[in-house]
């Protein structure tokens, strides 16, 4: 084989190895990223601060601004509290209604899977987009 072969093959190899830990490395810091944000969002120092940054307030208008995000977001955190509840309640039900029907081991197999769910990362493409099951949102304000 010519050196010139071998030192093609060298640096075509290199490069594939570069693409591959570049792909992992930029969907590992996108994946943190994701799971950041959504955290921030859960605190709640999310919505307000992105909310700040779409608007780009001017100086005079920040204080009103700030303010008026910071009431929604108490009235939205209370609304994700609520939907949580009535979540876990849904979810109770289910596995009450299950435990009657489904054997011992059905059973236990569907626990393990759904603790398995419960405690995997969200990935960013989990979200389907159209329309999302339940009834809208109340009013502001209720």
């Amino acid at each position: 084989m010519k050196l010139t072969t071998k030192t093609t093959l060298l640096l075509i190899g290199v490069l594939i190895i570069g693409i591959a830990i570049g792909s992992v490395a930029v969907s590992s810091y996108l994946r943190f990223n994701h799971i950041r944000k959504v955290a921030e969002f859960r605190r709640g120092e999310g919505f307000v601060s992105e909310m700040e940054q779409i608007i780009d307030p001017k100086p005079e208008q920040k204080e009103q601004i700030h303010s008026i995000l910071v009431r929604h977001n108490e009235w939205i955190q209370k609304f994700s509290e609520d939907q949580f509840r009535i979540f876990v309640a849904s979810l109770d039900t289910l596995n009450q209604e299950l435990s009657q029907v489904l054997t011992p081991e059905q059973m236990k197999h569907f626990e393990n899977r759904m603790e398995q769910i419960r405690n995997r990362p969200p990935k960013p493409n989990d979200r389907r987009p159209g329309h999302h099951p339940g009834p809208p949102p109340p009013p502001f304000g209720e």
